[in-house]
Formats: structure tokens, sequence, C-alpha cells
């Protein structure tokens, strides 16, 4: 009986421990689903969530719905830490997307040129520097091909943070999922953020 007891007694922490290293499902309207850790936080939460379930049953929790640059954004809870979630859909011609295969280790390559330029012009406008590009390459996120971007900034004299930008190709859409935390916290973040990363599931277009 007081084995029982102490048990019942014993779950309450055992739950709290689990809570502040678990994972909590997110479905995002007309994007698909992710599981984001439970050291993070939506960085609004009036801005995205309604009041409602969907209607249909295989969604037990409610939508998470995009802000006006069609982007949901997740936040470390933690107000010393710095780390992001950023899922932004851009929508595209019908037929831009419709035949997307591999690129060529030229397209590839021109492609990587591209992006190091534009991230770099973009933040000209900004106190933010890159300090490293680390390239673009092909991977599978949760089966489903992308395009890995990658590189190192620094904002004035902060940190510097470790920057994976994925994009995944749907039809009519582009999907980005962009994760970001500060170097130095890498063996934090970097294993929550697999998790998350291979959580991603998006809803294909027919």
């Amino acid at each position: 009986m007081r084995r029982f007891v102490f048990i019942i007694l014993l779950l309450p922490i055992i739950n709290f421990i689990y809570g502040q290293n678990g994972f909590k499902k997110y479905n995002l309207y007309e994007v698909g689903s992710i599981k984001v850790s439970t050291k993070m936080k939506l960085k609004s939460k009036a801005e995205y969530i309604k009041s409602f379930k969907a209607k249909n049953s295989e969604w037990n929790n409610p939508y998470i719905y995009p802000d006006p640059e069609h982007r949901v954004i997740f936040m470390q809870k933690n107000k010393n830490d710095y780390a992001r979630i950023i899922i932004k859909t851009d929508f595209t011609e019908a037929d831009e997307l419709n035949q997307w295969r591999t690129p060529t280790r030229d397209e590839l390559n021109e492609f990587n040129l591209y992006q190091k330029e534009g991230i770099k012009n973009s933040m000209r406008r900004t106190p933010m520097k890159m300090i490293r590009w680390l390239g673009t390459n092909i991977v599978y996120v949760n089966k489903q091909k992308a395009i890995k971007i990658s590189y190192e900034r620094q904002l004035r004299n902060q940190p510097i943070v470790l920057v994976n930008m994925y994009v995944i190709p749907n039809k009519t859409k582009k999907h980005y999922i962009t994760l970001s935390y500060r170097k130095k916290d890498r063996k934090v973040w970097q294993p929550l953020f697999q998790k998350t990363l291979s959580s991603f599931k998006v809803h294909k277009e027919q």
C-alpha cells in the first residue's frame, strides 16, 4: 500500500520532468503539422490560435493560423536563450513547381550563389552580418525532398547564430522551415530541432 501511494505521489514530479523536455504537436493551417519542444512557445499565441477545432476528425488540436506574412514563429521560453523556428509559405505560379526535380550540380551551384548574395544583401540594411556561409545541398525532411541552406550570422556583438533553412516544394507552394539558435548552445538545441524537423509533415496538394 505504501509503495502504491509513493508511486501516485511521484507521478506529478515525473510528468513535470518529462513535460519540460517533451514535445507538443501543432497543426498548421494549409501547411501540415509539426512537433515543437516544450522549451519553446508561439511568439504571439493570440495572433495564431483560433478558438475552435477543425471539423475533420483527423485533428484533435486547434489549427495554428499564419500571420499576414504567411509565417508561424516559435521562440524560446527562457529569455536568456535564443532559438527560433519560422515556418513560412510562398505561393508560386502554378507550373513553377509541378515538375520539381533534383537540380543538377551546376544548377545547385547557381542556386547556392544566388541565395548567398540575396541573404548578404538583405543583411546590409540591418545591424546583422554574415559570419560564415555553409552552403546548400539536397536533403530529406521526414521523407520529403528539400533544399537545405545553412549559414552563420551575428547581430552586432551578440553570440553567433547558426541558421538552417529548408525549402520544400509543394505544387503551387514552397514551404520554408528555418531553425536557428546560438552556436554556443548547439548541444541544447540541435537534438531538439532534429526531432522537430523529423516531425514536420506537409499536406501534399493533389
